[in-house]
């Protein structure tokens, strides 16, 4: 995710509250020389995940995950 490093504590505390298995369930890194986040969760973390799931139904549970994450950082700018 191309944010600023500053951005940091908003994406810490969206995937802490949002994940259901809060800390630990994520794992979140600078990268300096890109610029870039890196961000990595596990799918069944996210609220409204069931095993399940057709693939589609997850993509759309991912992207509006990432969507919600996106709108939440840019709102905080």
């Amino acid at each position: 995710m191309k944010f600023q490093k500053k951005m940091g504590d908003v994406l810490k505390t969206y995937l802490t509250k949002e994940l259901q298995e809060g800390i630990g369930s994520f794992s979140l890194m600078f990268n300096q020389g890109e610029g870039l986040w890196d961000v990595n969760f596990a799918l069944d973390n996210i609220k409204g995940f069931q095993e399940d799931m057709s693939l589609e139904e997850a993509f759309h549970l991912i992207y509006h995950f990432l969507f919600n994450l996106v709108q939440t950082i840019e709102e905080d700018m």
